[in-house]
């Protein structure tokens, strides 16, 4: 490209992410962490920014569709919101909020709007067109406010990470070259989490009842960037981040 076109690249975007890469599973966090990790080193090695693009799921507050690990691996998020009716396919305003950045302060970026333009003609000689964003000033909007501060089990998971990381975390170089910070193995805040959730039910709904409460549990840290993660061999490894 730089030859081609006599031009330095300093920004991949990725549309979408779980197109380009035709991921199997878009849910399986091992390997969402696992791809965030490669185009983390990818973008380091060749001092470029990696923009991966998603969709966001049906709850908005739970963030990008798919694995919790695409948005724990992530240095920042930019969430596009449209505010109409999904029926009809009307907007009447849209926005661009910065959901999180690893080392800053988040927060709306402003309202924006799409203006045609003209790109020419195809070669059977119809118009071409696209848009053009154009940003409103400060005018600032955000995402719809988060209606619950998290239930007992997001309560119970950090507790259990707080007894277990002082008890037998250690020090931990995050992905080699990272900061470091302490970690701790994941078995070891489940074993936590399991001794503190109690449900009063029989053995076998407790169970059931418990792994639930633990996948929600931890997939809404991965989610609120409370905790970073990391493949140690077989180990599993969590700290806090927040």
């Amino acid at each position: 490209m730089h030859h081609r076109f006599d031009a330095v690249i300093r920004l991949l975007a990725i549309d979408t992410l779980a197109a380009a890469f035709g991921l199997e599973d878009e849910n399986d966090n091992a390997a969402a962490a696992d791809l965030m990790r490669r185009l983390s080193c990818f973008a380091k090695e060749r001092y470029i920014l990696c923009m991966p693009i998603t969709h966001l799921g049906k709850n908005v507050e739970a963030g990008s569709r798919g694995a919790s690990a695409f948005g724990a691996g992530a240095d920042a998020e930019i969430y596009v919101l449209a505010h109409g009716d999904p029926l009809t396919g009307t907007v009447k305003s849209r926005s661009l909020v910065l959901r999180k950045l690893r080392r800053g302060s988040t927060g709306p970026l402003g309202k924006f709007a799409l203006e045609p333009v003209s790109l020419g003609t195809d070669e059977d000689g119809d118009l071409v067109t696209s848009c053009a964003v154009n940003m409103l000033g400060d005018d600032l909007e955000g995402p719809p406010a988060p209606t619950s501060k998290g239930g007992r089990g997001d309560q119970e998971f950090r507790k259990a990470l707080d007894e277990a990381l002082p008890n037998a975390g250690r020090p931990h170089r995050v992905f080699g070259d990272g900061p470091e910070v302490r970690a701790v193995d994941l078995q070891v805040v489940r074993n936590c989490f399991e001794r503190r959730y109690v449900t009063g039910e029989s053995a076998a709904k407790k169970g059931s009842a418990f792994r639930n409460a633990w996948k929600r549990a931890l997939d809404a840290a991965c989610r609120d960037d409370l905790i970073g993660h990391q493949s140690s061999g077989q180990i599993e490894l969590i700290w806090r981040v927040k």
